[in-house]
Formats: C-alpha cells, sequence, structure tokens
C-alpha cells in the first residue's frame, strides 16, 4: 500500500525574535544602574563603539544632535557615524541634595561606646566586642551566655558580666535575648520597673497585643483605667531597639528616570538622558572599514560590530523614546495627582497606558518596572501610578490610593474611646464621597494601611 505525498502551500503569521529585537527588549526592562553596566560591558567588547568626547550642555543643543533613525532605515550607508549618538539633556552641574549623608550602624555605634567605657578589663571588653558582633539587625542576642562562654573559654559570670555591660550602652534593651527582657530593660532604664510592669511583661503581652485591657486588669487586680495606664506605658517602649540604625546597605540613591515639571500651569516630562552617557562609532575603525576592500575577513568583521554598535545606540534611543511617551500618557492621564495629592489618584490598567501609546501591555510593563519619576509632589516608581479603583455615585472612578487616604482620616479623627468600625467607615464613605464599597474591602484596605481593627484600637 502506497502513502500519497502532498505538497502544499501553507500561509501564516508568526512573530520572529531577531537578536536585534531581544537586545531591544532586554535594553527596555533595565533599571539605569543596568544599562549602565551593560554599555560598559559593551564598550569593552566592542571596539567601534566608543564615548563621545563633546557633550551637549543644553536640551535644545540635544535635539540638533540626536540621530534620524527613520532616515537611516531609508538609506543604510556607512558615513558620518560620528553623528549617530545617544546625548544627554542637562548640565554637569552637582546638585548636593542628591547625595546622601551616611548612617552609623548599630554595631559602630556600640563599639564606639564601649571604646570611651572607662575600666573596662580586656577580657571583658573583648567578650562585650564579640556579644557586639554578634547581635541580629533588630538589636537582640542570637547566643545564650552558655553558649558564648563554651565558645570563647570563659566561665559564665565573666560573660554575664560582660553582657550587663553591653545592656548598659545606649540604646536601652539592646543585647537582650528575649522581647520580654528588651522591655524590661527599658523599664529599669527609666526607673519605672515594677511588680505589676513584670506580670504584665512576662504573662500578658499577647493580651496586651489583642487589646484585653479588661482581662489583664482582672489578673493583674487593678482597675481598667490604671491598668490601661500600664498598657500605654509599656506601648511606647521599643521592641527593636536597633532597626532605627542604619548598615551600609541601606544606603542607597535613585535616580529619576524621567523628570515632571510645571510649566504655566502644565505639567511637562522631560527624560533623565545623564543616565546613559553620549556614545558613537569610532572614526579610525570607519575608515578603516572603507579601505580594508580587499580583505573580507576584515570587512565581515568590522560589518558586524557595526550593526551591533548601530543596534544598540539604537535600542537605547528607542528605550528613552518608549520611556518618555509612556510617562507623558501616564501624567495626562493622572493630572489630577499632582494637583491634589493621591487622592487624585484614578484608576489605571496597563491596558490604558499602552492603548494611548500604541504597544503591547507587555512594553508597558516592562518599561515602567525599575523606572522612577522625579515629580513636584516627590520622587515615585512610575508603578505607583496604575491602580485599580471603585466608582463614585457620581460616576467618578476612584483609585485605590485615594480611598484609602479617606480612610486613613477618618481613623486618625476617631475617638479612641469610640473607635470607628469597618461598617461604620463603609457607611461614611458612601455618605461623604459617594463611594459604595463592601465593608470587607475597607478591612482589606485599613489592613493594607498597617492599621489595627476596632478592638485593637480602643483606648480604656
Amino acid at each position: 500500500m502506497g502513502t500519497n505525498l502532498i505538497l502544499e502551500q501553507i500561509q501564516a503569521q508568526k512573530l520572529v525574535l531577531t537578536p536585534e529585537l531581544v537586545q531591544s527588549i532586554k535594553i527596555l526592562q533595565k533599571t539605569s544602574l543596568e544599562l549602565q553596566q551593560y554599555i560598559d560591558s559593551e564598550l569593552l567588547s566592542n571596539p567601534l563603539l566608543e564615548l563621545a568626547e563633546d557633550q551637549p550642555d543644553s536640551f535644545a543643543e540635544e535635539q540638533d544632535l540626536r540621530f534620524d533613525w527613520t532616515e537611516h532605515a531609508k538609506d543604510r550607508s556607512y558615513d558620518d557615524f560620528s553623528s549617530r549618538r545617544i546625548t544627554a539633556s542637562e548640565s554637569e552641574d552637582y546638585n548636593y541634595e542628591q547625595f546622601v549623608s551616611a548612617r552609623f550602624s548599630l554595631f559602630d555605634y556600640l563599639h564606639n561606646q564601649l571604646a570611651l567605657t572607662p575600666g573596662v578589663g580586656k577580657d571583658i571588653c573583648m567578650i562585650a566586642n564579640y556579644i557586639i558582633d554578634s547581635l541580629n539587625p533588630l538589636g537582640y542576642r542570637t547566643e545564650r551566655a552558655t553558649e558564648i562562654a563554651a565558645k570563647l573559654g570563659y566561665d559564665h559570670d565573666t560573660v554575664m558580666e560582660a553582657v550587663r555591660l553591653v545592656q548598659s550602652l545606649e540604646p536601652a534593651g539592646v543585647a537582650a535575648k528575649s522581647i520580654e527582657e528588651c522591655l524590661i530593660l527599658q523599664l529599669k532604664r527609666n526607673g519605672e520597673y515594677n511588680e505589676i510592669f513584670d506580670k504584665i511583661i512576662n504573662n500578658h503581652l499577647d493580651d496586651l497585643a489583642a487589646n484585653k485591657i479588661a482581662l489583664i486588669a482582672k489578673a493583674v487586680g487593678l482597675p481598667v483605667d490604671e491598668t490601661a495606664e500600664y498598657c500605654d506605658e509599656i506601648r511606647q517602649l521599643d521592641p527593636k531597639p536597633g532597626i532605627r540604625f542604619g548598615t551600609t546597605e541601606d544606603n542607597s540613591y535613585i535616580t529619576p528616570d524621567v523628570y515632571v515639571r510645571e510649566v504655566e500651569g502644565r505639567y511637562i516630562v522631560q527624560a533623565n538622558e545623564r543616565l546613559t552617557p553620549l556614545l558613537n562609532t569610532s572614526p579610525y575603525y570607519e575608515r578603516m572599514l572603507t579601505e580594508a576592500a580587499g580583505d573580507k575577513e576584515t570587512i565581515d568583521y568590522l560589518k558586524t560590530k557595526m550593526d551591533s554598535a548601530l543596534w544598540l545606540i539604537k535600542g537605547i534611543d528607542q528605550r528613552r523614546q518608549t520611556i518618555q511617551k509612556i510617562a507623558e500618557a501616564i501624567v495626562e492621564k493622572q493630572e489630577a495627582f499632582f494637583r491634589l495629592g493621591p487622592e487624585g489618584l484614578k484608576p489605571m490598567t496597563l491596558a490604558d497606558v499602552a492603548q494611548a501609546v500604541d504597544v503591547h501591555e507587555s512594553t508597558v510593563s516592562r518599561a515602567v518596572n525599575g523606572k522612577y519619576m522625579q515629580t513636584p509632589r516627590g520622587l515615585f516608581e512610575m508603578k505607583y501610578f496604575f491602580k485599580g479603583g471603585l466608582s463614585s455615585s457620581c460616576g467618578e472612578d476612584m483609585a485605590q490610593e485615594a480611598i484609602k487616604k479617606y480612610i486613613r482620616c477618618y481613623i486618625d479623627a476617631e475617638d479612641p474611646k469610640k473607635p470607628l468600625s469597618d461598617e461604620k467607615i463603609k457607611d461614611m464613605l458612601e455618605k461623604d464621597k459617594g463611594i459604595k464599597i463592601a465593608r470587607r474591602t475597607v478591612a482589606k484596605y485599613r489592613e493594607a494601611l498597617g492599621i489595627c481593627a476596632t478592638s485593637k484600637r480602643k483606648k480604656y
């Protein structure tokens, strides 16, 4: 039995990810720091790519130097490569507000105090330094005294003397082994520690967290109002004494990708092109390309590197244009935010901006991820402006951030002895703002704001 072979043509569409397209996508999704590192790597690996010697001093000059890629697509040639560059927009003057002052870490702070403490023996000082270095970022000891004694070869009493020395340093409560000990150390430092505090801290911390003041009052044998005063004193203590101190990893500086400025009542978006250096192709290798007529291997190599350099420059330019257009669409749709603040935020999705800019949603997602916008109201990640929301009774859409702000305002103004329930807040939003919202949604937004439930907010 024979097999019939049929030859037929099928027409189909499919997207082919060329190396240039893949590179363009990667460039778009990189943060400014990642892009700078990528450019540095390309400068090392591609001899035809180099930094331009001249840099424009103004935004107007930059516009004249920008390469016209539309014209290049019509007539691809290898002349006047030095004009193909990515340029910067602002002057090189320093803005000293950009610099972040160094912060003492907890460990530096404690070591400095220990070094200035008089009359400390050599062994105690060595053990105390070890204890300080072994603290966790919250300021708690990670090892028991018996473990330290066994590890360092000292007796338990000597280690405890070193522990007490560290606990005498600032901040109060440091080097505790538990949250109970941390709170007690702070009360002792203030001279307020007594039997009532001892009972509440050691036996009723969970009840205190749940605001069960009546239960605690019954257990300690005091009136509710007097017990509430003790509980308020404990709430004023710091259960994480080390967290207020910074580390070297904490100091980070964010450079905005775009600036939003108000000019004569309008909001103008300007790309921060100082994030990328001026790039062009090497005139020396351009001449070599035109003069190496008989050397096919050299010509192929130079053409490959030339194409790579041009695609990199084009990819960076496309990244700039895409981020600029998306930022402009965001500002247009969220103009009320720049005028009114968070209550002016409108619901906005990736699809809304993608449609306005005429790109795919995935392109918008890549363009805003890790990118920042400096606005008259502060520095914001571009993803901040993409919010879900609800509709008010007057048909106006409101973003979640605006609703959260109303909830916080209601709670800040409530009577602490009669805190507002989620149901009451729901009714107030509908009556005052015309916002119809479910009680469970109010609870969800309240929790997102880090605000406790009604029972835990009540003051006695």
